[in-house]
């Protein structure tokens, strides 16, 4: 199996619904988003996809995470912003792009709210 990704960096506030201590009031994080392609073969170019393909998508939606409020951000106004939930989000919103670039495959997007704590999740898309 094959895989190329990219890793790219945002901040952003948030703030937590449920049993969460603190982290139920407003917090900002330096966020890593870390988003994979896996796939069975190359293309005739010697490469999974262009590279670009992913790094648009995910560009393009981060431009409206970076320096917001996450709980503000349209595309995130139904979930908890937790790590997990963000990683399902992303996936939904980018994995279509990739169907261009790999005809089967798989999308692993991981994000990182500290340097130790993540969550991700990973789908074929």
């Amino acid at each position: 199996m094959f895989e190329a990704g990219i890793t790219l960096r945002f901040s952003a506030s948030h703030r937590l619904k449920g049993d969460f201590g603190a982290a139920r009031e407003l917090h900002a994080h330096d966020y890593r988003l870390d988003v994979s392609v896996r796939g069975p073969a190359l293309r005739s170019d010697g490469v999974l996809l262009d590279i670009t393909v992913l790094e648009t998508a995910c560009r393009q939606l981060i431009a409206k995470f970076d320096g917001q409020c996450l709980d503000d951000v349209p595309a995130l106004a139904d979930i908890n912003t937790t790590m997990e939930a963000l990683a399902e989000r992303i996936f939904t919103i980018v994995a279509p792009a990739m169907s261009n670039g790999v005809e089967e495959g798989e999308v692993r997007v991981t994000i990182w709210e500290s340097p130790t704590a993540w969550g991700a999740y990973e789908g074929a898309h």
